[in-house]
């Protein structure tokens, strides 16, 4: 009998071992050479898509048109064409050279990818291509490449009736994926059948958690809508209708009593052909409103000067019509003639309205041609009239006049189209409001000035009317502007400065300046001055000493001149505010006896020729006469002299001299009982 005997333990590992070795050293050389089998597969696919891109460009070229850019359809938004490849998981875009070569080829699938562009020197080499593992073709704004997609897993969706913003993505393992579903018209997306472990939220389709490839595939249900009907004014036998999304619903109206099918007005994307209501192409809810309105009359607008010229409307029984005019160029709607049935015009609007039409009717309007209101400011002047409303591009004269010290001549006028001629203002062209600014220019008048002991500077001065000119005054050698004199209307003068005040005429100012020193001459008698004269300053004093002559006395003298005074106990004659030349006249008083009778039948007398010499003769055989003293017409002391000796000085016929009766010598002194108390007596007898 034969011994079975199965393996030993140490001999399974060794075998397990064996197995070990072998699989590290025959896998690699079996996943390359598969990864290399699947590569030469991929680029056998490039070439395929190579070749049939070249192919379409020579078929092209035959029927009279160039393609050189071909794609699948994830790209035909770039404007490229479609090539008749059946594989769905192929994204690719080829671009052609001129000469209809292979220039640039984009191609991914199965995580494989190519993305290379030739310089158009050499051509496209598909065998020597570098082709990228794990790696997907993506594509912004027209530029490709091959992005790795390692650690990605692919999402493919495919809908049926509709379609998906992405038909397909790479998104990292463990993610959520979403797509945005659009069904296309008729379809829904209520009711989708859904298969790929993809679930639909209102129109985003998700994908949880992402594992691996996963291929979703939507289905959308075709869509039934519903069709309402709201008639005014008319009825129909149904008012609701269910179509299918993407079919056309239909109703038949009837106008009621008083209405009229030509004047309806359908809404909510319906139509009206006669009496049927169309819903076309419905691809939801849909509402059609229809609105049968009254008769309608034709309302003809006719516009002169205005826009528009000419119109017609139909207008609905019992309402009314309306337009909107618009004045032609230099016409307005401000005055404007309206005439017709029922036709009413607001101005400020422009709208004219036909109210209450019950016929056909017409209105006609005829705009007005432009005013504008011209205003007149006058500066210096006055305007008749002071404004005027001128047609569109006439003219308008005004009449102007200058006011009290202003002329028009050199007058200034602004405003576009304003002149003045003389009197005469003149808006011309008038194509909108203005203003004619008119500024006559001021009367001026010569002012002069007279200057005596003095210059001006200026001399004279042109002044406009009511103002005012200064005139610098310089006194002459010899003369000083202290107490200057001035005469002339408005002129007045401060210092140096003359001013000529409200000039309202020509005029003269004239100017006297007092000399800065006078001569003040003494003129004496009975007297000598000491000096005879002398120069003193404006308006100030001088003194003279003044000395009495032998026989006459200052006490009592009297003096003449303006300003002129005299000191007869000190003897100094004062001229006071000296103001111009002058002469001081002094008269000494002569203190010389007068000898005089108050009683011719006792005596009688001699006056004295000069000094104090004098003599008298008393009546032979008069004893009793006597003789008075007097200072002036008083009695010296009441003393006489004769009293008690009376013959000494009247005896017989003698001639006495009374010289030592009245003597200056003897004041003070009682001679012969004549108390002699001044020098300047006049003497009497009785």
């Amino acid at each position: 009998m034969r011994n079975k005997k199965g393996f030993t333990l140490i001999e399974l590992i060794l075998v397990i071992a064996l197995i070990a070795v072998l699989m590290l050293v025959v896998y690699p050389k079996i996943a390359s050479s598969f990864s290399s089998a699947k590569k030469d597969a991929f680029k056998l696919e490039v070439d395929a898509i190579k070749k049939e891109a070249e192919k379409k460009y020579v078929e092209d070229s035959l029927n009279g048109h160039t393609t050189t850019k071909f794609c699948d359809e994830s790209f035909s938004d770039l404007g490229c064409e479609v090539l008749d490849i059946q594989h769905q998981d192929r994204k690719y875009r080829v671009e052609l050279d001129s000469k209809g070569k292979v220039s640039a080829m984009y191609l991914s699938y199965g995580r494989l990818c190519i993305a290379k562009v030739t310089d158009g020197s050499t051509d496209f080499d598909v065998k020597n291509s570098d082709i990228q593992t794990g790696a997907a073709l993506e594509c912004t704004d027209g530029y490709c490449l091959c992005k790795d997609v390692r650690g990605k897993s692919r999402i493919t969706v495919t809908v049926n009736n509709g379609t998906s913003d992405v038909g397909s993505a790479y998104v990292d393992n463990g993610n959520d994926a979403l797509f945005t579903i659009s069904p296309k018209i008729g379809y829904t997306l209520q009711g989708a059948n859904i298969v790929g472990g993809c679930t639909l939220e209102g129109n985003i389709l998700k994908y949880e958690k992402i594992k691996e490839d996963k291929n979703c595939i939507v289905t959308l249900e075709e869509k039934n809508c519903v069709v309402n009907l709201v008639c005014t004014h008319c009825s129909a036998e149904t008012t609701t209708q269910t179509i299918p999304a993407g079919a056309n619903a239909f109703f038949t109206i009837t106008p009621d009593s008083g209405y009229d099918l030509a004047n309806a007005t359908v809404t909510g994307g319906c139509s009206l052909n006669g009496n049927i209501v169309k819903a076309e192409n419905v691809a939801d809810d849909r509402t059609c409103n229809v609105n049968v309105g009254k008769p309608k009359y034709a309302v003809t607008l006719t516009c002169t000067n205005c826009t528009p010229a000419s119109e017609t409307k139909q207008v609905e029984e019992g309402t009314n019509g309306t337009y909107t005019l618009t004045a032609a160029t230099v016409y307005t709607l401000t005055g404007a003639t309206v005439s017709g049935t029922g036709c009413s015009l607001n101005e400020s609007t422009g709208v004219l309205t036909v109210s209450n039409v019950t016929s056909a009717r017409s209105c006609s309007v005829t705009a007005k041609k432009q005013t504008n209101t011209v205003t007149v400011s006058c500066t210096g002047c006055t305007s008749n009239p002071t404004s005027a409303t001128v047609d569109y591009n006439g003219s308008k004269t005004f009449t102007i006049t200058a006011s009290t010290g202003y002329t028009l001549t050199g007058a200034t006028v602004s405003g576009t189209g304003c002149t003045l001629s003389g009197s005469t203002l003149t808006a011309s062209n008038v194509t909108s409001a203005r203003t004619c600014s008119v500024t006559a220019k001021k009367q001026t008048y010569t002012v002069s000035v007279s200057c005596t002991g003095c210059t001006s500077n200026p001399t004279s001065a042109s002044v406009e009317y009511g103002s005012s000119q200064t005139f610098t005054i310089s006194a002459s050698s010899g003369y000083t502007t202290s107490g200057a004199t001035v005469s002339g209307t408005g002129c007045s003068i401060s210092g140096t400065t003359l001013t000529a005040s409200n000039v309202t005429s020509a005029r003269t100012c004239s100017v006297t300046l007092p000399k800065d020193a006078y001569t003040v001459t003494v003129s004496c008698t009975g007297c000598t001055s000491s000096p005879t004269s002398k120069s003193i300053a404006y308006n100030s004093s001088g003194t003279f000493t003044i000395t009495a002559a032998s026989g006459y006395s200052l006490t009592g003298a009297t003096v003449s001149g303006t300003g002129c005074s005299l000191n007869g106990s000190t003897g100094v004659l004062t001229a006071s505010n000296v103001t111009s030349d002058r002469t001081c006249t002094v008269t000494a008083k002569s203190s010389s006896c007068t000898v005089y009778c108050t009683s011719s039948t006792n005596c009688s007398a001699t006056q004295p020729t000069s000094g104090f010499y004098g003599s008298f003769t008393c009546t032979n055989g008069k004893t009793g006469s006597l003789i008075n003293c007097f200072y002036g017409s008083t009695q010296c002391n009441g003393g006489r002299y004769g009293s008690s000796n009376p013959t000494q000085m009247c005896k017989g016929t003698t001639r006495r001299n009374i010289r030592n009766y009245c003597n200056s010598s003897l004041s003070g002194t009682t001679v012969a009982g004549i108390n002699v108390s001044s020098s300047n007596y006049n003497c009497s007898c009785n």
